[in-house]
């Protein structure tokens, strides 16, 4: 038993690398609620193109009807299961070797609130003894710029030309790395926090984000296109014949029919601007960067080609394409980023 239940969490680790355990805080319960206002809009969706508009047809076009429900079943089971992905996956944290206790403090925090802090306490809790050579082995290293020795080679550099640190989660960043003040630490290839997934999004569940964007928008489409004849034709018959109870039903498909409507040419355009970043190999953070003409030569060292782009985030194998599972990535891992033929691979 304990086999089976080591091989089954092996294998979503490797299908969903960071893959976490939601956390009963206050902030982190309060932020569900977005998610359950998605469930929500999904059922409502889910009313007025399968009980209102579908389930009905199957008594008079049942073979239409059937090719109906397998399809809008199989984008909505698609959906879902990539929402889930984007909601339970953690976008990807900085490992440990990058932190200022392995690599050394920058010399620019030298006599900042956040080393006297941690002095503070080092001499509250006895970390280090009295003497010189005691000191000097316990106490940060302050080191210059040129001194620091990063496990990776790093590109990006601050508005001194320095490496990135953050000095709340005392670490320095990786290229690509932002610190996410929702989640209260820096985020690997972060895009930006989504509200309605109540997560950030970063390198580990971006593309499960893009993915949810595609098929809720063909959800919504389909939903939108063959519901409102079927909602209205059901409407009529609730407001002109008593012996039918279903008004309410019709009302929450018409609802529904409505939201999907609007959410048709919303998904439309951030599914049509996440799909650019995605070829451009570019995240919602970096197409503000690009206004700093330094920043921009660097952003363009990660640009590999539309292809090589898109296979950076979705994966080298077609079913890795379709389906929200980590599956044939090879290129970088939110740290080591391949760069273009223009720029050296990183190593």
């Amino acid at each position: 038993m304990r086999s089976l239940i080591s091989w089954c969490q092996g294998s979503l680790r490797s299908l969903y690398p960071g893959l976490r355990v939601l956390g009963f805080s206050a902030p982190r319960l309060l932020g569900l609620f977005p998610v359950v206002a998605v469930c929500f809009i999904v059922s409502l969706g889910y009313i007025s193109v399968v009980i209102v508009t579908l389930l009905p047809m199957l008594a008079t076009r049942p073979l239409l009807a059937k090719a109906g429900l397998v399809i809008v079943h199989g984008i909505l089971a698609l959906m879902i299961w990539s929402y889930t992905a984007v909601v339970l996956v953690d976008p990807g944290s900085v490992p440990p070797s990058w932190s200022f206790a392995c690599l050394g403090w920058p010399l620019e925090l030298r006599g900042s609130p956040e080393a006297r802090r941690l002095l503070e306490q080092m001499d509250g809790a006895g970390l280090y003894d009295s003497s010189e050579q005691g000191m000097l082995a316990q106490r940060p290293r302050f080191l210059p710029n040129d001194k620091i020795k990063l496990p990776a080679t790093v590109l990006m550099r601050n508005s001194f030309g320095r490496y990135r640190f953050c000095s709340k989660c005392l670490t320095y960043k990786p290229d690509r790395t932002h610190h996410c003040s929702a989640l209260g630490r820096c985020v690997l290839k972060m895009d930006h926090y989504c509200p309605w997934t109540n997560n950030t999004i970063g390198f580990y569940n971006h593309k499960f984000f893009v993915q949810f964007l595609y098929y809720a928008f063909l959800a919504s489409l389909i939903t939108a296109v063959i519901s409102l004849p079927a909602i209205l034709h059901r409407l009529v018959e609730e407001t002109t014949n008593e012996q039918t109870r279903e008004f309410v039903i019709v009302i929450l498909g018409l609802l529904g029919w409505i939201i999907c409507l609007v959410f048709s040419f919303t998904l439309l355009f951030f599914a049509g601007f996440h799909t650019y970043l995605v070829l451009r190999n570019k995240t919602t953070i970096e197409t503000y960067e690009v206004t700093d003409p330094a920043a921009a030569v660097v952003l363009e060292a990660f640009d590999l080609g539309a292809s090589a782009n898109w296979k950076s985030v979705f994966g080298e194998n077609l079913w890795g394409w379709l389906l929200p599972i980590w599956y044939g990535h090879r290129r970088g891992n939110g740290v080591h980023w391949e760069t273009n033929a223009r720029h050296r691979v990183f190593v």
